[in-house]
């Protein structure tokens, strides 16, 4: 059967980027300004406004069930629902953005094309034009209703800006696989994930956002008074608060959060004054304000839901899901001890309760963010999370027995490790199963516990304990070696498999490094290679986000691994529950979570426990538990 190449510029009064794909189509004034189309290698075809009707052969061919191949695939299977009432399956869909992704290429159409070095790559001169015509003029009329001979020429070249995007779609299509059939199958369910959604409580929203504004009015006088008004606003005012601070005699490089947090903790400020000012400065930035506005902005108007929050594949080099819209991967915890419905209920008394309620009550608003994201009435949220997944799939993976049998006993893992290294201390014992696993020096072992974990080592201390954990963690440490020798090893003998062991497998071909995961699905490196600073291949950068030269080594190739394979064992959980009849509603992290009926919770939180330490066939020998929440917020 013929596959159908698809794309739409269109026309919305709303920010896509700050109200999310549903409210951004269902916009009343949404209009489909032109449309773009192929099927198989057949040629390009367009129509624009106003006669932006589907062609008979384009609804035709979706309607019969055909595959409808995108970029970003989401956005056009949305504009389908909503614009032109076809109801297109996900199974239907096939993401060549999703396949990019999982070939090791960037999520831009533009920056894939350029990667791969085609012909034919989207026109990134145009795209200034499709930004304009995306949204009103400067006058607040419409670009597409303007009957003028230069508005009319801007339509022309708009068609052929979206003809140019389906040439640029269908090239980098010829040239990537297709997603193996276990990453397909997820696709389709990460489709019916974002489709569902998770309910935004409006009111707990309006709630917190009126109680931070109170809190932040409160802070920025004070500040305001610390500073004879110098500084009336220090989240926002940052070239006067440094300004400010050099007349104190505090000199900063920055107000970055690591540069305020290390300012404070050295206790080296001139003045009293400038380090509560500094305080203040942090409570101010977790006034969260942007979060609150951006779960309103992103719940749908219809039903309050907030969809297409994940994205597949968006972690490169992994799989994992990266956030979209609300982030709901980075919405801070709550701090122990604290009851996001609590701090809810106050808030909603009145604004200025929950400064009454908690000595800190920014801190206290930040941490219930996620109690926004609740469950319907008669509903409940079954959160499941995969308990130290990725120490566990370390382990594993190397072969280190006596971590294993810790895990299979259900002993206390991070007891276990400092005790391997002379310590009765918790707390170290966590860092080191958490920090340590990837071949970290001694000194950024040193900056990590003390900045995430909350402990405080010399350096002496720490190079001991790294030293002692690599010591008692033999094949841990041997498992980089032996993966990077693997993959030197392909890069020079091309087609050859060099390494397998637990399903794992490294071969080089056509100049595209794969690694094979125990369950068959490869992990993709475009252009691996041995340069002079060592292992080198093309792939985003995970800070910059550009695409060039990236170095890597035995341990961060262990790194990329282990997540991946901890995502798939969570994956696997997907699937499972999905063919059960129970839909997720979302994923954070290691964690799954449900919406549930709330007379049947119970029983059906027990069965998703069941499935998610379910050790998959390719899996074997690998101990898996899990931790259940049953809620009516989202909190953990």
């Amino acid at each position: 059967m013929s596959v159908l190449h698809l794309d739409f510029e269109t026309f919305s009064t709303a920010d896509l980027k700050k109200v999310g794909t549903e409210n951004y189509v269902r916009e009343p004034e949404f209009a489909v300004t032109a449309i773009a189309w192929a099927f198989d290698e057949g040629p390009v075809q367009s129509t624009v406004w106003p006669t932006v009707f589907l062609p008979f052969p384009v609804r035709a061919h979706i309607e019969g069930g055909g595959t409808v191949r995108a970029w970003n695939a989401a956005f056009e299977r949305t504009v389908l629902r909503y614009a032109y009432s076809l109801d297109v399956t996900p199974e239907q869909m096939d993401c060549v953005m999703q396949r990019a992704l999982a070939f090791g290429l960037p999520a831009s159409l533009q920056d894939a094309g350029d990667a791969l070095k085609l012909g034919v790559v989207k026109d990134a001169t145009a795209r200034r034009l499709m930004l304009q015509m995306g949204k009103p003029k400067p006058d607040g009329n419409f670009w597409h209703l303007d009957q003028s001979p230069a508005a009319q020429n801007k339509l022309a070249d708009l068609a052929a800006y979206c003809m140019r995007d389906v040439e640029a779609e269908r090239a980098i299509d010829k040239v990537i696989p297709p997603l193996d059939p276990r990453e397909k199958a997820l696709s389709v369910v990460d489709a019916k994930i974002n489709d569902a959604g998770v309910l935004v409580d409006l009111q707990a929203v309006g709630a917190l956002a009126r109680a931070s504004a109170h809190e932040l009015a409160l802070l920025n006088l004070e500040c305001s008074q610390l500073t004879g008004g110098a500084v009336t606003s220090p989240g926002t005012q940052g070239s006067r608060l440094l300004a400010w601070l050099a007349n104190t005699g505090t000199h900063l490089p920055d107000l970055t959060k690591e540069t305020v947090a290390a300012a404070l903790a050295a206790g080296s400020l001139k003045a009293a004054t400038a380090a509560r000012v500094l305080e203040i400065r942090q409570l101010a930035a977790k006034a969260s304000v942007s979060k609150l506005a951006s779960m309103a902005a992103q719940a749908s108007v219809h039903d309050g839901r907030a969809r297409q929050q994940l994205q597949f594949y968006g972690a490169g080099r992994t799989g994992r899901w990266a956030g979209r819209g609300i982030q709901i991967q980075n919405l801070p915890r709550p701090a122990p001890g604290l009851d996001p419905a609590a701090v809810i209920r106050v808030a909603q008394a009145a604004p200025d309760a929950v400064g009454m309620a908690w000595a800190n009550p920014m801190k206290a608003i930040s941490g219930s963010l996620r109690g926004c994201l609740a469950a319907r009435p008669g509903m409940r949220l079954v959160s499941i999370d995969l308990s130290q997944i990725e120490a566990r799939v370390l382990a594993w993976l190397a072969g280190q027995a006596d971590v294993l049998d810790t895990f299979r006993r259900g002993d206390d893992v991070y007891t276990m490790q400092a005790a391997k290294v002379g310590s009765k201390d918790r707390q170290l014992g966590k860092v080191l199963t958490l920090a340590c696993g990837y071949g970290m020096g001694w000194a950024k072992f040193q900056e990590t516990a003390e900045a995430l974990y909350g402990v405080k080592l010399s350096a002496a201390h720490a190079l001991a304990a790294l030293t002692a954990w690599r010591a008692n963690n033999p094949r841990i440490t041997a498992y980089w070696k032996a993966l990077q020798h693997a993959v030197e090893a392909a890069v020079l003998n091309p087609g050859k498999i060099m390494y397998d062991t637990h399903g794992v497998a490294v071969r080089q071909l056509r100049g595209y490094l794969l690694l094979k995961k125990p369950n068959g699905v490869k992990l993709a490196y475009q252009n691996m290679r041995l340069g002079q600073n060592g292992l080198e291949f093309d792939g985003v950068d995970a800070i910059t986000k550009q695409w060039g030269t990236q170095r890597t080594y035995g341990g961060k190739l262990v790194e990329n691994l282990t997540q991946s394979v901890a995502r798939d064992i969570m994956a696997e959980a997907l699937l499972a529950s999905e063919a059960a009849g129970l839909r997720p509603i979302m994923t954070v992290h290691d964690e799954i979570v449900w919406e549930v009926p709330a007379v049947v919770v119970e029983r059906k939180a027990a069965l998703l426990k069941i499935l998610v330490e379910t050790v998959p066939a390719w899996a074997k020998g690998l101990p898996l538990a899990s931790e259940v929440k049953i809620s009516r917020r989202y909190g953990k």
